[in-house]
């Protein structure tokens, strides 16, 4: 009778996590196309994604302390700054949990779900844009040394198609099994190419080409599980990022990188002397142009926000011992990306890290029996 009972609850839950997914496969891309006001939508998410937590935490009969702390902390953090866009941090703990409620649940399945539905939505609103000019969005800027044409390929800015793509790329590459491995990733990574031909989208395009490589490079071995020193070295990246961001604001100006990086740097060292850090957010700058996650959630949510989304995307990403090598790839390139892109509280790029650290657990715990 328990028995029958734990696979129904697990049955649920699997749903509830699939409803999560699909959720997530639509809101960032259809919020992409700009059509429909981002505020509706993140509501939207963030309503399933409370709703599925408050189930699966009465369904489990317990909270984890942790994660209660660190929610608190970022709803009190929402209230001091009367900024709805921070509960993203929550929102990020409360997806952990609902994932990692059991490890009978077939997270392949989800991931292969939402990789079906955001690509096909991608896929479509692309071929809508390239045939009847939808939704036309394309710049032309100066890079460096000369005039570059940008196209956004149906959505609001040539680097949002990127990144929506970059999350496709992630559910695909934790897809991956041992067979054909080499030359699933070499087609991936030449329509890769081909679409960066388009948006011109530098960060974006060296980091999946990157990953691609190195998993080219490893083949089968790609899903193996990574020795510890690995592990830690990645997650040591974040840290390094902040570091090298925080260095921006105070070292004298290099003009030689500010061109390289599009006079990104002048732009960070003018916020800051405009408005220095502070402990809470800065409004003024929420909607300001930032290619740094790192300084964009310390200049403009605070030094509170900044510490909590470190917690999270160090602590709690790394509290499974082991890790295949694709996983440590996609957080390296999630963690590489919010460098020069504003990507860190992405969920197209979060749910399938998720995905891919839960079904680790479950690997690992597989190993052990």
């Amino acid at each position: 009778m328990n028995e029958n009972k734990s696979a129904k609850n697990n049955g649920f839950v699997f749903l509830l996590c699939l409803l999560v997914a699909i959720v997530i496969s639509f809101v960032p891309t259809i919020g992409a196309t700009g059509l429909i006001n981002t505020k509706i939508l993140n509501i939207f998410l963030v309503g399933i994604t409370v709703l599925c937590y408050v189930i699966v935490t009465l369904m489990s009969g317990k909270i984890k302390l942790m994660s209660f702390i660190l929610i608190v902390i970022d709803i009190m953090i929402v209230v001091l700054n009367q900024s709805f866009e921070m509960i993203s941090l929550a929102i990020i703990i409360m997806l952990i949990d609902v994932f990692d409620f059991d490890d009978s649940i077939d997270y392949r399945k989800i991931l292969i779900v939402f990789f079906l539905i955001s690509s096909s939505l991608f896929s479509v609103i692309v071929l809508m844009y390239w045939f009847f000019n939808f939704n036309n969005h394309d710049i032309s800027m100066w890079r460096i040394d000369k005039v570059i044409y940008r196209k956004s390929l149906g959505f609001v800015q040539p680097n949002v198609a990127s990144i929506l793509w970059i999350g496709i790329f992630f559910s695909f590459v934790g897809l991956l099994n041992d067979s054909y491995i080499r030359l699933k990733i070499f087609v991936f990574t030449c329509i890769s190419l081909f679409i960066f031909t388009y948006t011109q989208s530098r960060t974006s395009m060296y980091v999946l080409v990157s990953i691609s490589c190195l998993i080219f490079l490893f083949g089968k071995k790609v899903n193996n599980i990574a020795p510890r020193v690995i592990k830690n070295l990645v997650f040591c990246v974040p840290i390094l990022l902040s570091i090298i961001s925080l260095l921006a604001l105070f070292l004298p100006l290099n003009l030689t990188v500010d061109n390289i990086l599009s006079g990104r740097l002048t732009l960070y060292k003018s916020f800051f002397n405009d408005y220095g850090i502070n402990l809470l957010g800065q409004p003024l700058l929420e909607n300001a142009m930032f290619d740094n996650g790192y300084l964009q959630s310390l200049l403009s949510k605070g030094i509170l926000f900044f510490i909590e989304q470190l917690i999270i995307i160090v602590g709690l990403f790394s509290a499974n011992k082991k890790y295949r090598y694709t996983t440590l790839l996609v957080l390296s390139g999630y963690y590489l990306l919010g460098f020069t892109e504003t990507v860190l509280q992405h969920f197209e790029l979060l749910l399938p890290i998720i995905i891919l650290m839960t079904m680790d657990v479950k690997k690992s715990k597989e190993e052990m029996l």
